[in-house]
């Protein structure tokens, strides 16, 4: 059936462009492959707790429709 609204499904609307009317949460994931969407990343330095080294995340910061 028709899918609810869950956080995912709204960023696969307004980031991939797949609309959600009528459509089972199935029928929306095989719309994926091949769509394109911008990426901000963010680097943040950490304590790695392993060695006690700095070292660098890449975070995403943010998602936007190409």
């Amino acid at each position: 059936g028709q899918v609810t609204d869950y956080p995912i499904l709204s960023w696969m609307e307004n980031a991939l462009g797949i609309e959600k009317v009528g459509k089972s949460l199935a029928q929306m994931l095989s719309e994926i492959p091949g769509k394109q969407v911008l990426v901000t990343v963010k680097h943040a330095i950490y304590t790695d707790k392993a060695t006690g080294e700095p070292a660098v995340a890449a975070n995403v910061g943010g998602t936007a429709k190409v």
